[in-house]
Parts: C-alpha cells; structure tokens; sequence
C-alpha cells in the first residue's frame, strides 16, 4: 500500500453494491475515491474535489449519467476530466460522445485501476487526455447551453 495518492476519483452510481468493492480496491492502490449516489451529487463533488477521472452509471433517479456528462462538459473547469460510462446496457455511438470510454458492467476493478493510472501519467506528463467530444471545436462567440444552468 502507498502513501501517495495516485489519482482523484468519483465513482457515481446509486447501487452502493457496485461502488463498495470497487471504491475498495481503487484506495488500495493509493486513490482518492470519492463517492455519490447520482448525476446531481457528482456535479457538487466534480466542482469540488476536481478528479482526475470519473466513472458514471446510465440509469440512476434525480440526474443520470447522461445529463452529468452533458453538464459536466459544458463546464469550463470540469469539461477536461474523462468520464466513463458504467452500465450493464451499452448505449448508441451518439449517446457515448459525451464519454471518454465505456466500461461493462459488473465493472473490471483491475480495468479501472489501469484506466486511472493512465489518466494520472498523461494529466503529470501534460499530454491531452483525449476523449470522443475532441471533435467539437468551439465557436467564436458560444451561446449559453441551457443544460448548463441548474
């Protein structure tokens, strides 16, 4: 066990049955795991602890995964976090832009633990975590994305 963390990261997702092992051996390689039990409560957590990667469900109550990635991109301070998706159903190619992976559930902890590293090495190195909105290319003069405002 390290005492140095490695990486910052919220896990979100309202079944605490998933998020209980994988918050387990997440810390025992030296993470920070931070934990919310929908899109809402991770948005306040994002803003707050700003991690190095996060790792969503689909299906929750109050905001789903969807919607969180949607906000969390519209964030200046947050659009640069990869954010996997979670979830036992795979969703469209259109609905995973938002995402910078898809992981299946019941979730790889080895998968995830080898996914943060390699965000945390690219974030120390400088290098630009790529993620599928990379294509998006930012107008002159935005407009306010309503999704953006609570």
């Amino acid at each position: 066990m390290s005492n140095l963390i490695m990486a910052t990261i919220l896990l979100i997702d309202d079944d605490y049955e998933a998020l209980w092992p994988l918050q387990l051996a997440l810390e025992a390689d030296g993470n920070h795991v931070v934990l919310a039990e929908n899109g809402q409560i991770g948005l306040t957590h994002a803003a707050r602890y700003q991690p190095d990667m996060i790792v969503t469900d689909w299906n929750m109550p109050v905001m789903d995964g969807l919607e969180f990635a949607s906000r969390v991109r519209c964030s200046p301070a947050l659009r640069h976090i990869p954010i996997l998706m979670a979830s036992g159903d795979r969703p469209s190619d259109e609905l995973l832009c938002h995402f910078a992976g898809f992981v299946p559930k019941p979730v790889s902890i080895a998968g995830i633990g080898r996914m943060a590293m390699r965000y945390v090495a690219r974030r120390i190195s400088g290098r630009h975590v790529g993620t599928l909105t990379d294509w998006l290319r930012p107008a002159r003069r935005p407009g306010i994305d309503a999704r953006c405002w609570p």
